[in-house]
């Protein structure tokens, strides 16, 4: 599914790319913003934006490594960002505890036609194959009504990214479509307890 959703950014022209994903492993208020001048994969380093300086003195971004050290929910993206675009600044903003909307305040003057906003999360976690896919359905709906309360009480790992987004998409008019859906029955066999997936994108 990640790799359907960066089939539509291949050879285009953002410079800029914002990954927000759900803190897995540390609790705190805010988005965190990383302390470091790049992050590195195999594929090679990736320099953070500069514009993240701009919000280090905001109520809502917090600065400090911890919650990035160990949190996959970015880390997982990167590889095939690096494959369809080559070249970025990349602002990596893991979310702890926030008020959606104003995160989404903020990150509005990001938006341009050079940046291109990238939420990673997971749908329904551990059910049956039919209760995921009936649970993942309601979230997917949910995602392209632009219903930010329905999405705000999902199952989804980062409905709280999902939710900044999805304000940030009613503001400025973007138009969803689902690309695809699968869940981890389909691809590892075992449909007793599943993790679904989903690609979808936000058109300007």
């Amino acid at each position: 599914m990640a790799a359907l959703a960066m089939t539509q950014i291949r050879g285009q022209d953002y410079d800029h790319v914002v990954v927000m994903g759900p803190s897995h492993r540390v609790a705190f208020r805010g988005v965190a913003l990383a302390d470091v001048a790049a992050f590195e994969t195999p594929l090679g380093q990736l320099p953070l934006s500069r514009t993240l300086e701009d919000f280090a003195s905001s109520k809502v971004f917090v600065k400090g490594n911890a919650a990035h050290e160990q949190e996959h929910s970015i880390e997982v993206e990167l590889p095939f960002l690096q494959r369809a675009l080559g070249k970025f600044t990349l602002s990596p903003l893991v979310f702890g505890e926030v008020n959606e909307q104003a995160v989404a305040r903020e990150l509005t003057t990001l938006v341009s036609e050079n940046t291109l906003f990238i939420v990673s999360s997971d749908l329904s976690h551990y059910h049956d194959y039919d209760t995921a896919s009936l649970l993942d359905r309601e979230t997917i709906d949910a995602i392209l009504r632009l219903d930010v309360q329905a999405v705000g009480a999902a199952e989804a790992c980062g409905r709280s990214p999902l939710t900044a987004l999805l304000h940030l998409a009613a503001w400025h008019k973007w138009q969803p479509q689902l690309l695809g859906y699968q869940n981890s029955g389909d691809t590892a066999g075992d449909r007793s307890k599943v993790v679904g997936y989903a690609a979808i994108a936000l058109y300007d």
